[in-house]
């Protein structure tokens, strides 16, 4: 919501980008890098349902600091609340779900991204709403805080799968040092976790990059048409996932989606934005898609029953989504636009090379 709200809270409180980038994104970034990964490893044992609730009611109550905002301060606090309890529910949901059931992990991870898919169609479309009764972006956080408080209710009907089910009782009282050897330990489990690192490549940063490229090429309409198109083959990714894992191995989609999304990348770089370029984006976002749900759930096969400690290892992670649009930056600034995308094919070709010498945990 604060990211596809951005140009409305810049209007009211009259900030630089620079400052609404460090409130809205930056500094909540690095609250919870510190505190969601620990958090989620120390409270591995709770009942899932409590944590769940309290990260959804976090999320009510940042939403609703931020409609109340009075200035960008205001919003700052209210996303740095956000980022965190966020990370806590959606981390809990998400171990919750590959617990649901094991045999069916990359299914249940493309369901999941195809939810986040809607998400991201739907927030606009709210905002654009709230703005037409009046309300502004104010009434569509309070909406969405509202929404939230549902959702915690509605989970307190739900029984969520026991965590660490597969667990011997003598080890449900592991240390937190304990647990960090656990995960650290498991060098598949790392391996695919850098995976899932690498998909944030191909996905908001891309956007910015291209966006930046095909403006100074063919214009806004180009840039909204590439990107459009992009989304439309996501979304026709995740909805041929399933049939896909269905009838061939996990791997084999992986290494299909790698070249695949390798070779239209570089058709798109050549081609740029044209009816060949529109098209190879619209063929990459198919293969890209396939990607992400398969590395998160070959890192929650990695180490089997203890879906909450895999989540809270996905968020110490986080750090280095952190560093990646930094590093992207300069890269950019130094060498070019296009070598700056051209730098985005690490994803595929990074993801390709893991999936060859790192066996799918089954």
């Amino acid at each position: 919501m604060p990211s596809t709200a951005a140009y409305d809270l810049q209007r009211t409180f009259d900030v630089e980008v620079a400052a609404l980038v460090g409130a809205v994104f930056t500094v909540p970034q690095l609250v919870a890098l510190f505190v969601e990964g620990p958090f989620l490893i120390w409270a591995e044992r709770w009942p899932r349902e409590r944590l769940l609730v309290g990260g959804l009611l976090g999320m009510a109550l940042a939403t609703l600091l931020c409609a109340l905002a009075p200035g960008v301060w205001g919003v700052a606090l209210g996303c740095t609340v956000y980022f965190p309890a966020s990370g806590v529910a959606c981390g809990i949901a998400q171990a919750a779900l590959m617990d649901s059931d094991p045999a069916r992990r990359e299914q249940r991870m493309a369901e999941w991204a195809m939810a986040g898919w809607a998400g991201d169609l739907i927030t606009p479309m709210l905002l654009a709403a709230s703005s037409e009764l009046g309300l502004g972006w104010r009434g569509a956080f309070v909406a969405v805080a509202a929404s939230l408080c549902l959702a915690g209710a509605a989970v307190l009907r739900v029984e969520l799968p026991t965590a660490a089910a597969d667990v011997d009782e003598d080890e449900s009282d592991l240390a937190l040092r304990q647990k960090l050897a656990l995960l650290f330990g498991e060098r598949r489990l790392l391996w695919w976790l850098c995976g899932v690192t690498l998909c944030s490549l191909l996905d908001e940063i891309f956007a910015v990059f291209a966006g930046i490229w095909i403006w100074e090429a063919a214009g806004p309409v180009a840039v909204a048409t590439t990107l459009t198109a992009f989304t439309a083959g996501g979304v026709a990714g995740l909805l041929v996932t399933k049939p896909l894992l269905h009838r061939f191995s996990s791997r084999a989609v992986l290494l299909t989606s790698c070249v695949g999304c390798t070779a239209t990348f570089v058709g798109w770089l050549c081609w740029g934005a044209g009816a060949l370029g529109f098209a190879a984006m619209f063929v990459c976002g198919l293969f890209v898609a396939l990607q992400y749900p398969i590395a998160q759930a070959a890192a929650y096969r990695a180490l089997p029953g203890r879906s909450t400690l895999v989540a809270a290892a996905g968020s110490l992670f986080g750090g280095l989504e952190l560093l990646i649009p930094l590093l992207l930056g300069w890269v950019v600034d130094g060498f070019g636009v296009v070598v700056g995308l051209s730098v985005l094919l690490l994803q595929p070709v990074g993801l390709f090379f893991i999936a060859l010498l790192v066996r799918v945990p089954k």
